[in-house]
């Protein structure tokens, strides 16, 4: 049987060959053709995750810019609350040092030095003073 077998097979050999080389060409560029589909669904998906990244990126950078703006805002009124905290820190220093110099004489009471030093305090707060 095999000597029946062989001269078919060898002369139609480079036929099958030719066949299995196509088969295995068109099987290779089916499968390149279906990893290109799925490279590029992969980067159609890169793409939306990049989109969305980056609207993410705008609203972080607006929401910084708003915060350092209230940063300012808030050093600013740091420091002219500091500023104020500062100029009734003398005020208080200037009276407890005017009590503390009055004689013992100008002690009664009502003290005179007392009466002075809450009209100072009224005068300070924008109020008048009561003789």
């Amino acid at each position: 049987m095999p000597a029946v077998i062989l001269p078919l097979l060898s002369r139609f050999a480079p036929w099958i060959l030719g066949v299995v080389l196509l088969a295995g060409l068109l099987l290779y560029g089916w499968h390149l053709e279906a990893a290109l589909r799925a490279a590029r669904a992969e980067v159609r998906g890169g793409q939306g995750t990049i989109a969305r990244l980056m609207a993410t990126n705008s609203e972080n950078r607006a929401e910084l810019a708003r915060l350092t703006a209230d940063e300012t805002a808030w050093q600013t009124a740091l420091t002219t609350a500091a500023a104020a905290d500062a100029h009734g820190v003398a005020l208080s220093q200037r009276i407890l040092t005017a009590v503390a110099a009055a004689p013992p004489t100008q002690d009664g009471a009502v003290a005179p030095v007392l009466a002075g030093a809450l009209s100072q305090l009224a005068a300070a707060q924008g109020g008048r003073a009561k003789p």
